[in-house]
């Protein structure tokens, strides 16, 4: 038996037989037939100006480049991982030292003011329209705050601020101090209707400090 290859493809009775097909045929050809011993057409009969023989040196030769630019193909993709792998661990170092220089340079700003710009940031409002509505002079309890801050020189922090971040005083406050901001908050969240409600919670709060500075 020699292995032959399809030249050209052609239509055999139910089939098309297809370029560089490989078939086995016998050794012997009668009137130009040969009997297929192996592939596609095994136990069929096949013109031979159908077939050509087959270069094993050249097919050896191009199964070895195959098996080359296979062997190359996968130590790039192997390379190009590793060139992945390591792109991303930059990237994160790079992030992390972004996070850390945030954090290094973060604002220390007073609650109310840090709460004002959680209001304004919860609400997609940037640091841009917030000076704008500064420069306009608008009216709000936020932008209140804001525009007393600012007013104390400060509007440097508030861009710093939207920037870098920031972070809450924690000042020591005496008792009393305590006392009023306690009572305003409870003025400030007051809807105007419940009176009875907040001079109730008011008398608590005035209760428990009489409490503490008498004892």
């Amino acid at each position: 038996m020699r292995y032959m290859q399809v030249k050209e493809a052609f239509q055999y009775p139910d089939r098309v037989v297809e370029k560089g097909e490989i078939l086995g045929v016998e050794s012997e050809s009668t009137s130009g037939l040969v009997f297929i011993l192996d592939g596609a057409l095994k136990c069929r009969s096949v013109h031979l100006s159908h077939l050509e023989e087959i270069d094993l040196g050249k097919l050896v030769e191009d199964l070895r480049v195959a098996q080359d630019d296979e062997k190359r193909a996968v130590a790039a993709a192997d390379r190009l991982e590793d060139n992945v792998i390591q792109l991303q661990r930059e990237n994160k170092r790079l992030m992390d030292e972004v996070d850390e220089a945030r954090k290094a340079n973060k604002v220390m700003l007073p609650r109310e003011v840090a709460e004002a710009l959680d209001f304004f940031k919860n609400e997609g409002v940037d640091a841009d329209a917030v000076m704008r509505w500064v420069e306009c002079n608008a009216d709000g309890k936020n932008i209140d705050i804001i525009k007393r801050f600012i007013r104390h020189g400060k509007g440097y922090d508030i861009a710093r601020a939207f920037v870098n971040g920031y972070t809450v005083e924690h000042p020591e406050i005496d008792r009393e101090q305590q006392l009023r901001l306690d009572v305003r908050q409870l003025m400030d969240s007051w809807d105007g209707r419940r009176k009875r409600e907040l001079v109730e919670n008011v008398d608590e709060l005035l209760t428990d400090y009489f409490k503490e500075i008498s004892t």
